[in-house]
């Protein structure tokens, strides 16, 4: 078949569409896709297309993950960290990762699935042995398109579940849509949803950030692609391909395909172990049961995958999702290990804010006022919002007004100070100003400071009366009772 069977455009659309970018060459001479991508030709009652089938053991490995580990994949770990109470039934042996390579990356009815990656577990015929099965369908020209949703479609029919990376809002409705142009009877959206990337931004993205999927594979699974091609390029590769025929670029996004269908089950093993461990805190350590779980069984002789330790970052993250859903007890040990692990600066007052927060919900004043008045002495630069509780602290629960005064006044000076260096101040974002100047001071200070000095005018010569808790302040003390230890 010819490979310039794709839609022939203006010349005057090569400046403008991205598509049309010119590719650095390639080493070697131009081969066709057939030569260089290990497959076979599939004819269906629509047509044909190329397949790439590829075989792994369970013991193979993405990273430090095992695949096999997926076998155990906790439903209950699903269901949490998707926010989605249906996974909770979750059975892997109905569960399909999926991955697309498309001609575009805004979706849309001009945007087509030109590779669709599926990897799921099945049992060899002969042996019985489980094994993870990868296969990628590849539509060679745009007339071949619908033999390949042909050969999708036969798939989807025996899972119930996909697992993908942002394929809720990408992948998944761009399929439907291919199937409903093509004219197909095919309810994708209807699976459940396995979605790795909102678990992935609720467990990582405070430690690092970006959480794209290879930004994650640095990161959390400890990979390192090499001679990979950048996603952006992946439609202008397949175009030209279509101009040329030539498939060395397309081999290589085969494998760009193949490595982001393996690091999404590798994102999920870790999502999953990293809940199960997070909501175990309180358990001594050691080694996980072993048997047959979700229907199937390990593979023999493979070993079980020792979980890598949490990191003070995933502590607070799932800490902050267990307090959520209401396991308080969870949580507070998840920040206290955060905590424990001697954080960097900034973590640690992310830690401390979100393990106070929690105690004063908890009626537990007096224990989250030594942890604000800890990050107050511990870490100034990123104590506004500890002073500002503290005071709140002194002024409601102690009576102190002077001390609630002096702790206003600090946390407004600190502000000015860090506010003009411009980092990011947990718990402060709804003070932030704008991008081109420093924030000023929030109105918050104001309003506190007014009320204060109408107390402290109106209680003048006043004593509380309460033993006050002892509890300094790293610039001095105000003069008057608040000098005064318990």
């Amino acid at each position: 078949m010819s490979r310039t069977s794709g839609p022939q455009w203006p010349s005057s659309q090569a400046v403008t569409q991205p598509f049309w970018w010119p590719l650095p060459p390639l080493p070697g001479s131009p081969a066709p896709l057939e030569a260089l991508v290990d497959g076979e030709v599939v004819e269906t009652r629509h047509g044909a297309f190329h397949r790439r089938r590829t075989i792994f053991a369970l013991d193979d490995r993405y990273g430090t993950r095992r695949l096999g580990d997926a076998l155990r994949l906790n439903p209950r770990a699903a269901a949490t960290l998707c926010r989605d109470p249906e996974l909770a039934e979750l059975d892997v042996e109905r569960l399909l990762f999926l991955d697309t390579e498309t001609t575009g990356l805004a979706g849309g009815t001009g945007t087509y699935a030109f590779l669709v990656g599926l990897g799921y577990f099945e049992r060899e015929h002969t042996a019985g042995t489980l094994r993870f099965v990868l296969e990628q369908g590849f539509m060679r020209s745009y007339g071949e398109e619908r033999a390949m949703l042909s050969w999708v479609a036969d798939r989807l029919e025996r899972f119930d579940t996909l697992a993908t990376f942002n394929g809720r809002t990408f992948d998944v409705p761009l399929l439907q849509t291919r199937f409903i142009m093509g004219r197909m009877r095919v309810d994708v959206e209807g699976l459940l949803q396995f979605d790795l990337l909102p678990a992935a931004r609720r467990l990582w993205r405070l430690a690092i950030g970006s959480c794209a999927l290879q930004n994650l594979e640095r990161h959390v699974l400890g990979v390192h692609r090499h001679d990979d091609v950048e996603s952006f390029l992946i439609p202008a590769i397949y175009h030209q391909y279509l101009r040329d025929g030539d498939g060395r670029y397309v081999k290589r996004v085969f494998d760009h395909n193949l490595a982001d269908v393996l690091a999404i089950v590798a994102l999920a093993i870790r999502a999953c172990d990293v809940f199960e461990q997070g909501s175990t805190a309180d358990l001594p350590p050691g080694p996980r049961p072993q048997g047959k779980e979700n229907g199937m069984a390990a593979s023999s002789g493979g070993s079980e995958t020792l979980s890598a330790p949490l990191s003070a970052a995933e502590c607070v993250s799932l800490g902050r999702l267990l307090e959520q859903l209401g396991d308080a007890g969870a949580a507070e040990r998840l920040y206290r290990r955060a905590l424990d692990g001697a954080p960097a600066p900034e973590l640690r007052a992310r830690a401390t804010m979100a393990l106070a927060a929690l105690l004063k919900r908890s009626r537990r004043h007096d224990d989250a006022a030594q942890l604000w008045q800890r990050l107050a002495d511990e870490v100034p630069a990123l104590s506004v919002p500890a002073l500002v509780e503290l005071a709140k602290y002194w002024e409601h629960h102690r009576r102190d007004l002077e001390r609630a005064h002096h702790l206003t006044l600090l946390a407004r000076e600190r502000w000015q100070v860090v506010a003009a260096a411009g980092p990011s101040l947990p718990g402060l974002r709804r003070w932030a100003g704008g991008d081109t100047a420093p924030p000023t001071a929030p109105d918050d200070f104001t309003h506190r400071l007014s009320r204060l000095e109408r107390k402290r005018a109106g209680d003048a010569g006043k004593t509380t009366g309460l033993a006050p808790l002892t509890l300094s302040v790293s610039k001095g003390e105000p003069p008057g009772p608040s000098t005064r230890s318990g």
